[in-house]
């Protein structure tokens, strides 16, 4: 399936009688989106515990996914 936008496409797989989950995986304005969307119920996070030089970064998870599983990682 192809989608012009995000909330076409979470419209139509929320609608899917043969879609159970969907995952996003996808940048920055994409994890944005898909945790404003209200079919967002769970985040699954990886917190690296290393300091690297970027220049994009996610929002806060705040509490309006439970639960809220953050892994840990220090590669």
């Amino acid at each position: 399936m192809v989608f012009n936008d995000f909330e076409s496409a979470m419209s139509s797989l929320s609608n899917d009688d043969r879609v159970n989950e969907i995952f996003v995986i996808g940048g920055a304005t994409i994890y944005e989106e898909a945790m404003k969307n209200p079919n967002c119920k769970l985040v699954l996070a990886t917190r690296v515990n290393k300091t690297f030089e970027c220049d994009t970064f996610i929002t806060s998870i705040n509490s309006n996914f439970e639960p809220i599983h953050i892994s840990e990682t220090y590669s």
